[in-house]
């Protein structure tokens, strides 16, 4: 066999490659604790405020530990550069995980824009997106199909043309 037709698998990995969910665990749908890209504000500002924080802090102006806390992980994905001012204040004790929790949902709102724009214009032009669909679809027979003939032929495996003969 050719050693790059089956390429061994390997990981891609984002700097961040666990999202924390609104309870502190891995971000999942099956857990109930994520923020969908199609969430409406008013939906992402309510999941933001339900979002478990530090528990150690009893008052806005006790110190934080932003390493405990979801909404610290939501800053490092959503606005990494606002991040350490963020953990800053928090273990300063000169912000409360309530304020910190509103301007996480406007970071999150603010990210999120870009694509709600997108997706409701994709969304206006129905043919537009069968037309991507087929294209899509055309280009991934077409590698398919070359893959496969690649395989044929480092397998060895005679193929029948369209009459039904054998090909040498």
């Amino acid at each position: 066999f050719e050693v790059d037709l089956f390429p061994e698998p390997r990981p891609l990995l984002a700097e961040m490659p666990v999202v924390f969910g609104l309870d502190g665990r891995k971000m999942s749908k099956s857990y109930g604790n994520d923020i969908k890209l199609s969430d409406a504000p008013d939906v992402v500002t309510q999941k933001v405020m339900a979002t478990v924080t530090d528990p150690s802090r009893a008052r806005k102006t006790d110190p934080g530990h932003p390493e405990v806390c979801a909404i610290y992980t939501g800053w490092e994905t959503y606005a990494p550069e606002a991040a350490p001012e963020v953990a800053q204040d928090c273990r300063a004790g000169t912000i409360g995980c309530v304020q910190c929790k509103r301007n996480m949902a406007g970071a999150i709102q603010t990210w999120l824009e870009p694509m709600r724009e997108r997706r409701e214009a994709l969304a206006q032009d129905v043919g537009m997106l069968d037309d991507v669909v087929a294209a899509g679809n055309c280009r991934a027979r077409a590698v398919t199909a070359e893959t496969l003939g690649r395989v044929r032929e480092a397998m060895q495996l005679n193929t029948f043309d369209t009459q039904g003969r054998l090909r040498a």
